[in-house]
């Protein structure tokens, strides 16, 4: 049977759909932040501009964890 990953759940919100835009992205960034992202929104013309910015630098690759590959 092949195993399961399950990706960690950062954050959660649950918004009106008519909520506007600004909202989502303090969540994301008060969400993210201290994975070292922040987020910007800017209105121009009648579209929107999502940048997405990194605030620190990549972390270092790890070692993969492997349960039971010697066992």
């Amino acid at each position: 049977m092949p195993k399961v990953r399950y990706w960690p759940v950062l954050a959660e919100e649950t918004l009106p759909t008519a909520t506007s835009l600004h909202r989502w992205v303090t969540f994301l960034n008060q969400a993210l932040k201290r994975e070292g992202f922040t987020f910007g929104l800017a209105e121009r013309d009648a579209t929107y501009r999502l940048t997405v910015y990194r605030t620190e630098p990549w972390p270092t690759p790890q070692e993969p964890i492997t349960k039971g590959a010697s066992e």
